[in-house]
């Protein structure tokens, strides 16, 4: 499948690139069956977990000795994307008053800084129930 290029699978996404609805092996077999005609089942794709946003991935295909990778290529559904574009100029991004754009997150310090938030709150119950029931 890798001489035919990656198998494309299109859907919609928010504009973080995150995916509406996860990507598990059924629809990767439901894709191979519409575009080739070859019937998978769907246990002889190992994924570690669903996907969940857009880009390619290398998925696992296992059947008995015989071990190979499907590439896979998920792209954004050009209706939602169309839509996301409208959505964003409606907003103008902070340019348009003269200041500076603040600097994107990656997930790993949003997760951060959620873990943080989640540590502190949670110490804050604990001391306000230990007052509580001195």
């Amino acid at each position: 499948m890798h001489a035919d290029g990656p198998l494309v699978l299109v859907r919609k996404a928010n504009q973080e690139g995150t995916l509406y609805a996860k990507i598990d092996e059924n629809d990767i077999v439901n894709k191979i069956q519409e575009a080739y005609g070859i019937a998978v089942e769907a246990h002889y794709f190992h994924l570690k977990k669903k996907i969940q946003s857009l880009g390619q991935f290398v998925v696992p295909f296992l059947y008995k000795e015989l071990k190979k990778e499907v590439l896979i290529k998920i792209d954004q559904d050009p209706e939602e994307e169309k839509k996301l574009k409208k959505t964003s100029e409606k907003h103008p991004v902070a340019e348009a008053s003269g200041e500076e754009e603040a600097p994107k997150k990656t997930r790993e310090q949003i997760k951060a800084e959620k873990e943080a938030e989640r540590k502190a709150k949670k110490e804050e119950t604990i001391k306000r129930l230990k007052e509580k029931y001195k």
